[in-house]
Order: C-alpha cells, then structure tokens, then sequence
C-alpha cells in the first residue's frame, strides 16, 4: 500500500519569479511583496503580485509527483509548463536515495490562472499537498469568466457549485439573480433554492 510507505506529504515551494523589468528569473530574496503566502486548514494560499510576469512553483518529495489543476475553464491552461524530475544520490543504484520534483512554470496572463492545484504523489492521489494561486494581474480584482456565459450542469437535486473565481482573496462577492430586466440580491445563505 503506497499509503502506508509514504510518511511525509509533498513539500510546495515557489522556486523563482519572473518581474516585467526583468527578462531573467529571480531565485533569491522572495517577499511577501512578490507572493505572499499563507497557510490555512485546508490549503496553502499563494497570492501573486501584480508586478510578476511569471512564477514557478515546485514540489518535491521522495517518490514520484505530479501536479493536478482545478479549474472549470482551461483555456488559459496553454500559460502553464509542467516538468518533473528525478535526482539520484551519490549511488545511483540506491533508489532510496532519489529524490523527485515537478514544477509548475506560470506564464503572462496569470489572473487567468487563479485556481487550485494540488501536487499528489504519482501513486496515489491521496497524498497531495493541495495550493491556491491567486494571480492579481494588471487590472483590478476581477471576476475571471467575468463576461463568459458558463454551463454548468446538475441532476435533479443535486449540489451545483457554481464557478465564480476572483483573482484577489479579499475581494467580496455577491450573487444575483437576474429576473427579467433586472437583477436581485441573494441573501447569503448555504443553500439558494431557485
């Protein structure tokens, strides 16, 4: 059972960035003024600056991982490069020894790429350390398929997650509903019954 041999999680990382100014990805001194990590129950949410152009998160573990993306639109998906690796000790014949990283390279239109992803052992998707990237881009917080008619679909009473992804964490939301010519307030409530 892969479960059982795994003792540790996928550790996540940002690798490097990239700034508008600069056509060379930065390694060193990352602050909370290029991306801004924090931790939750949950998930670890990164929020990246509006001044970077690219980021480039990894993970690494000692067995095989991938990264998995959540999200309802992948048109923006041709932004993202995935690589993985595999590192040898000193004995190349020891596998114990590998170590095993992929990265996740984000590109130009990032504020498209706000979302979850998860970084899950190749084996099982269980063991996953899971992160959610909010790109705030060149342009005030946002609605990202602001403007996108969306289909979502359910079966007959059942839950129906309605995608409405900002790109900035403390942006407030609020849901309408459209009658006719006009638009009316939904008072929040965990669950909506039109």
């Amino acid at each position: 059972n892969v479960s059982e041999a795994v003792q540790e999680y996928p550790k996540v990382s940002v690798l490097r960035w990239m700034t508008a100014e600069s056509s060379d990805w930065e390694y060193d001194n990352l602050t909370s003024e290029a991306v801004n990590i924090k931790e939750t129950d949950r998930e670890t949410i990164y929020t990246v600056a509006q001044h970077l152009v690219a980021v480039s998160i990894v993970c690494n573990a000692s067995y095989p991982v991938k990264w998995a993306f959540h999200h309802y639109d992948r048109s923006g998906m041709y932004n993202i490069r995935v690589r993985t690796y595999r590192q040898t000790g000193d004995d190349m014949f020891d596998t114990k020894s590998y170590k095993f990283s992929a990265t996740l390279d984000m590109y130009s239109d990032l504020n498209k790429l706000t979302g979850g992803y998860s970084c899950h052992s190749t084996s099982s998707e269980r063991i996953k350390n899971s992160i959610y990237v909010y790109a705030i881009g060149n342009s005030p917080p946002y609605l990202v398929y602001a403007g996108q008619t969306l289909t979502v679909k359910s079966e007959d009473n059942k839950t129906m997650i309605l995608p409405c992804i900002v790109s900035s964490p403390d942006t407030q939301v609020a849901l309408y509903k459209r009658i006719a010519n006009d638009f009316v307030l939904e008072p929040p409530s965990p669950y909506i019954d039109w």
